[in-house]
């Protein structure tokens, strides 16, 4: 461990002290780091005649175990409190009922289309196996013409599957960004 460790460590458990507290702490570390650097002594030995930096930190934390008296004494790196979000009970009921009147019933209409145009795809997908066991049972006549219409229906699948894939996932996404939106206008 170094001078730098040792001193970064000593910080942490000297967090709960006001900010003059713990730099006046600091700066005595500091004075002791230099002294004995001026005694011809290295960071080490320094460090093991100091002792662990969790027992310098209990040294000075039980002899001042009272609070800080004054808010901007406290380091501002850990008196962050953050304040609990309010649900604003009217912006709520207005949400609701434009939701309910304007947005619900198109949203699940698009989404019933969402599910129409999966379920297409899935049956374009289907039909070469389709076609392969209708083989089992009837002679095939007309096995060419037949199987490029099979390949045009593949073809077309493919690319609205593409198609439907991006308006899907850009479907979802607007979704998860407008409840968002709602959600922090909200809690205001």
């Amino acid at each position: 461990m170094d001078k730098r460790s040792y001193v970064k460590e000593l910080t942490y458990h000297l967090r709960s002290l006001p900010v003059a507290e713990k730099q006046r702490i600091l700066a005595d570390i500091d004075d002791q780091f230099n002294i004995g650097a001026i005694d011809g002594k290295d960071e080490q030995t320094l460090i093991l005649e100091l002792g662990p930096p969790d027992e310098v930190a209990s040294q000075y934390t039980t002899i001042t175990e009272s609070p800080p008296v004054n808010e901007s004494e406290q380091d501002p790196l850990y008196s962050y409190q953050s304040e609990p979000k309010t649900t604003h009970l009217g912006r709520l009921l207005v949400v609701l009922i434009v939701n309910i009147l304007f947005i619900v019933g198109p949203v699940f209409g698009f989404l019933g289309v969402l599910i129409g145009g999966w379920a297409l795809i899935a049956t374009g997908f289907l039909s070469p196996v389709i076609w392969a066991f209708s083989l089992l049972w009837r002679t095939p006549a007309l096995l060419l013409t037949e199987l490029s219409w099979l390949l045009v229906i593949i073809g077309t699948t493919l690319v609205a599957l593409s198609l439907w894939y991006l308006l899907s996932k850009g479907t979802v996404m607007l979704i998860k960004k407008y409840s968002q939106v709602l959600s922090d206008w909200v809690k205001g």
